[in-house]
């Protein structure tokens, strides 16, 4: 055989959220209800990549492309995501306590009793709240994105 090509659509694009189901696996890593449709290997030799999903894009490595200010948060349609030139890619919800926390004593300094930063405190203890746990319903259908 002179060549080989390879049909098989797992060289899937990566970008934006247009793929409902891989966005939701960007998302949510293993406790997507759509994790188990991907080739995934969730439990890799190094422990620090457990439950990780790494895409190869960066155009130098991590370190310089953090200093340049290449990796952006942002909120695109309601959501916080990461920005990187064109790409953008969901950040998992359970992560966002992490990023909203920053600074948290300025901001609470600045609104003291202002309505917002109650409500903002509660969205940001329902985040912390959430878990890693999966319990697909039993009668979805889960070949289709909801």
């Amino acid at each position: 055989m002179a060549h080989l090509l390879d049909f098989v659509p797992n060289h899937m694009g990566i970008e934006g959220p247009e793929n409902a189901w891989w966005w939701d696996v960007l998302e949510n890593g293993p406790s997507s209800p759509y994790a188990h449709f991907f080739d995934i290997e969730w439990t890799p030799v190094k422990p620090e990549l457990l439950n990780k999903v790494l895409l190869p894009l960066l155009e130098d490595t991590y370190g310089a492309v953090l200093e340049r200010g290449d990796l952006q948060l942002a909120v695109a349609s309601g959501t916080v995501v990461l920005k990187y030139h064109t790409n953008i890619f969901p950040i998992n919800p359970r992560q966002l306590p992490r990023i909203l926390n920053l600074n948290l004593d300025l901001l609470r300094a600045e609104l003291k009793d202002d309505p917002s930063l109650r409500e903002f405190l509660s969205i940001l203890t329902g985040f912390g709240a959430l878990t890693t746990d999966f319990q697909p319903d039993a009668g979805k259908d889960r070949r289709t994105p909801a």
